[in-house]
């Protein structure tokens, strides 16, 4: 099973997506420590107020607009979580993402992590499971599948085709430069419907 779905990060464990893409799959956000940071965003949103609409009418972002700025992003010591219902799976799935990262190198990251056991949610708001899934790798049936950091770009390595099959995959790019909006698919093990 292949889903399409466009994805804008600003912020540590942050995704937006294409809203119009979104049928068929469950997504919410879940509580975390700190003010939720999860916008619905359009082109009635200013555009000084929001990132770009990667895709479609709308996009879900992870962020923050404050007026003393120089642009949208997110505060330091955020931890923003959004669930996704991928549905059951009977073999290894594609997940393809329209993203566009930009997290400071080495200390932001964007963190994609599997509930495991063919579950509907096994980690909830647990932020215990979570850390320790993303830190070591894995917590219970949970599994750190892919983790981004810095600016990153259609060319650094691996970020367009990502096989999570055998372990957590890293993409890393050091370069200081503007990120830019790339298409980047996931090969995700079945057992990994909660996302």
């Amino acid at each position: 099973m292949n889903r399409r779905i466009p994805i804008y990060s600003m912020c540590v464990v942050a995704m937006s997506f294409a809203l119009s893409v979104l049928s068929g799959v469950g997504a919410r956000a879940v509580a975390a420590p700190g003010p939720p940071l999860w916008h619905v965003v359009d082109s009635a949103t200013d555009l000084a107020q929001r990132p770009a609409i990667l895709d479609g009418q709308r996009s879900l972002w992870c962020g923050k607009y404050d007026p003393s700025w120089p642009k949208p992003g997110y505060p330091n010591c955020t931890y923003q979580i959004l669930y996704v219902d991928t549905g059951s799976h009977a073999s290894n799935y594609s997940l393809t993402l329209l993203m566009n990262v930009s997290a400071e190198y080495t200390y932001d990251f964007l963190y994609l992590v599997g509930g495991g056991g063919g579950a509907v949610d096994p980690i909830g708001s647990n932020s215990v499971l979570l850390d320790q899934a993303v830190a070591s790798g894995l917590s219970g049936s949970a599994r750190r599948l892919v983790s981004w950091t810095g600016s990153i770009l259609g060319s650094t390595p691996g970020a367009t085709a990502i096989n999570a099959t055998g372990g957590p995959v890293s993409i890393i790019d050091a370069r200081s430069i503007s990120p830019a909006t790339l298409s980047a698919s996931i090969l995700i093990p079945a057992e990994h419907r909660a996302l």
